[in-house]
């Protein structure tokens, strides 16, 4: 393949300019007589799952009540390790709410699963529990979801899926924005 001589010529222009900006000496800025602001860094996101995690298949979790009747309720959970090995929890999972078909309703952002440097990590010995608070807001659709409704957890790096199991009729929230909003799913860390 022949290459025209001007594309030529603007390519090596273009190496040529590169080369001479990396060159190109810098101006470090004088000294200030003010102390710079600190900085505080966001807390750094675990990248994989540290050995001995609870994985789905040794949980049971359950709605242990709903709190609020509009608005936005808030299921509150409890997460039992029904397995015969000691296992840990660490950080927040993935909230999903689910209507009595198992359908996803409303979902918190897939990147909720999470684990940051500063979750604690919590034991749990078989038989042994663990809670969260999930908030459920902004319903703006016309027909109520079929109950009774539940929330589901997709845990932190892959570790899998829990559905809660229901406690009653759930709360539906009210709409807080236009008809073509999503309803807005949040959850807390796991804690005692």
């Amino acid at each position: 393949m022949r290459v025209s001589s001007g594309i030529r010529i603007c390519a090596l222009a273009s190496l040529a300019l590169l080369v001479a900006s990396c060159g190109a000496p810098t101006v470090a800025p004088a000294p200030s007589a003010s102390p710079a602001p600190s900085v505080t860094a966001a807390p750094s996101v675990t990248a994989a799952p540290e050995a001995g995690m609870c994985g789905a298949s040794q949980l049971r979790a359950g709605i242990t009540g709903w709190e609020g009747n509009t608005g936005t309720p808030i299921a509150h959970v409890a997460a039992t390790n029904v397995s015969s090995a000691s296992c840990a929890m660490r950080g927040t999972a993935q909230a999903q709410i689910v209507d009595a078909y198992g359908g996803i309703v409303g979902e918190q952002n897939p990147g909720a699963a999470s684990v940051l440097a500063t979750d604690p990590e919590i034991s749990l010995a078989p038989g042994a529990s663990v809670a969260t608070s999930v908030r459920w807001g902004n319903w703006c659709t016309s027909l109520p979801p079929a109950q009774p409704v539940t929330v589901a957890f997709v845990l932190p790096f892959g570790l899998g899926r829990v559905v809660a199991a229901p406690s009653g009729h759930a709360p539906v929230p009210d709409c807080a924005s236009t008809a073509e909003s999503p309803p807005v799913v949040t959850s807390d860390a796991w804690r005692r």
